[in-house]
């Protein structure tokens, strides 16, 4: 599983520099069907909620039959984040040049996507807790 660049400072977004959002999460094209889209969206944290909304941008989109390889999904994002991170972005506004470093703290999902991203079991699974290394037991209906 691909690990996102950690930050072992306090990040430094005053100036001309970003922190963003990426979210995704799986969505059955309608109900009967196999199919589904996984999403993958990224928002500029630092503009205001109103331009944030209307200005996301679709980043990648996964489509298949199966839940997405996150794996093979994040796999050409992941690079090009933590450069962005490390190596100043250079762009233009009204005749002048700036140099704007972009971080990603933060990856929104739900339980089910959060699990899949982070390459542990499912929320509900034994050994699922990212946090511990205690194995879970599981308790079947007939045994409560």
């Amino acid at each position: 599983m691909y690990v996102f660049l950690k930050v072992l400072f306090i990040l430094d977004i005053d100036g001309h520099n970003f922190s963003c959002c990426i979210n995704t999460d799986g969505v059955k094209l309608f109900k009967a069907s196999k199919l589904s889209v996984w999403p993958l969206f990224l928002s500029i944290n630092e503009l205001d909620f109103k331009v944030r909304r209307d200005h996301t941008i679709l980043v990648g989109l996964w489509f298949g039959s199966e839940k997405a390889t996150l794996d093979t999904f994040l796999k050409p994002l992941v690079p090009q984040m933590n450069s962005l991170s490390l190596t100043p972005l250079e762009w233009q506004y009204q005749n002048h040049t700036y140099q704007s470093n972009i971080v990603f703290p933060m990856l929104a999902a739900d339980s089910v996507a959060r699990c899949a991203l982070q390459g542990v079991k499912q929320y509900n699974g034994e050994s699922s807790c990212t946090y511990c290394v205690a194995t879970g037991k599981q308790f079947g209906v007939n045994n409560l």
